[in-house]
């Protein structure tokens, strides 16, 4: 054969070649053309360790409003402060002296003039001795069951002086004489309720008493202040104890959950470290926090504090976390890489699986698997994955 002609052939058999490699990528290119590219990493073994700064302030752990009387609207002028905030008081101390105002005292001399007045009209008419009398041990039984109710004997004295009233009451005359009888008697008994709520709303003002013992943490007002009888004027704490609350997200109460405890934590205002119980976690509403107590002290309450808290350090299969795609409580989801012989050789394909989750930080999480270190999960896709569909894998993390 001419040089020529080999040469020829070689050129022909190399542009073949190059054919059929073209060919063969550009047919597994239109195969994969939907296969999604993914980046994958591994599973490694380590730890995490959390520490969080949290922000609070200092509460009392019960407190109690002062109101003289809720369903009264009077006033009283502050003459007198007798109570410091943050100080310890006993049940009757004085919180305040003050005066009353017109409206009351005008209110209270109406009063007993209407009491004068019922207590005249019962004087002034004729009623039959043995039926007053009558009366007046059924009123004087009915008010100590009222206090008793329970008492079976009380009860039974009311019914004795009930029949013996209705025995007494035997004519139409003295009938209609208990019905007036009655009537004066509820007149007086209301007149006398109200002069006596009103006389002792005027000396409560006068002298405002704490109502329990306990810590006053709240004495708003000042000499010259107005108080009124509806609404708090102090505020009284029955517990030796302050709290302070710091919010948590859901992450860092589970990740609080999922180990033994608090490793260390520290409480501070400003640069002032206080003395303070180890951090305890609750739920208020729906949200969770650590909640930490310390003893009352009146320079505390409603300071704002800071809280350092460092959590065990836990050991455990680590995954980078972009490679979690679902957390259902305390289980995650991710997809391993796997692989298996296909058309053009050994290709990559993935398989959702669960794991109990641990922990996590904002780099990673950590696992319950059976996935050894080193397993290859995806942690970025260029598009959503199925279970069991083939990869590309573009790039390995390290």
């Amino acid at each position: 054969m001419k040089p020529t002609r080999k040469k020829v052939l070689g050129i022909l058999l190399a542009v073949y070649a190059v054919l059929i490699v073209v060919c063969f990528l550009f047919s597994r290119s239109l195969l994969y053309s939907d296969t999604p590219r993914v980046t994958v990493g591994a599973f490694s073994y380590g730890n995490l360790h959390k520490r969080y700064t949290l922000q609070g302030s200092y509460q009392a752990e019960f407190s109690t409003p002062v109101v003289i009387d809720p369903e009264r609207q009077y006033e009283a002028i502050v003459t007198e402060v007798c109570a410091t905030p943050g100080s310890s008081v006993g049940e009757g101390d004085v919180l305040y002296k003050c005066r009353v105002s017109p409206a009351l005292q005008e209110d209270l001399h109406k009063a007993k003039k209407a009491l004068d007045t019922a207590r005249l009209e019962l004087l002034k008419t004729q009623w039959d001795d043995s039926l007053y009398a009558a009366y007046v041990r059924y009123i004087a039984a009915e008010d100590a069951c009222l206090a008793e109710a329970e008492d079976p004997q009380l009860q039974e004295s009311v019914a004795q002086a009930r029949a013996e009233l209705l025995s007494l009451a035997d004519t139409k005359q003295k009938q209609a004489q208990l019905d007036t009888l009655r009537r004066t008697y509820s007149t007086l008994s209301a007149r006398e309720d109200e002069y006596l709520t009103l006389t002792r709303l005027c000396d409560a003002l006068e002298t405002v008493r704490a109502p329990s013992a306990g810590f006053l943490i709240s004495l708003p007002l000042y000499p010259d202040d107005v108080l009124r009888t509806d609404r708090a004027c102090a505020v009284l704490s029955q517990s030796d104890l302050l709290i302070a609350q710091f919010p948590l997200t859901q992450e860092q109460a589970a990740f609080y959950l999922s180990n033994e405890g608090v490793v260390s934590s520290q409480a501070r205002i400003g640069n002032a470290t206080i003395s303070a119980s180890v951090p305890t976690l609750i739920s208020t509403g729906e949200k969770p926090c650590l909640q930490l107590a310390t003893p009352y002290s009146s320079a505390l309450y409603h300071a704002n504090v800071t809280l350092e808290i460092d959590l065990l350090t836990a050991e455990g299969m680590l995954l980078p976390r972009t490679a979690v795609h679902r957390i259902d409580g305390r289980q995650a989801s991710f997809f391993a890489i796997d692989y298996r012989e296909g058309f053009f050789g050994r290709e990559a394909f993935v398989v959702e699986e669960q794991a109990s989750l641990l922990d996590w930080d904002d780099e990673y999480v950590m696992l319950k698997t059976e996935r050894a270190v080193g397993s290859a999960v995806v942690v970025e896709s260029t598009q959503d994955l199925s279970d069991r569909c083939t990869v590309l894998i573009t790039k390995t993390m390290p």
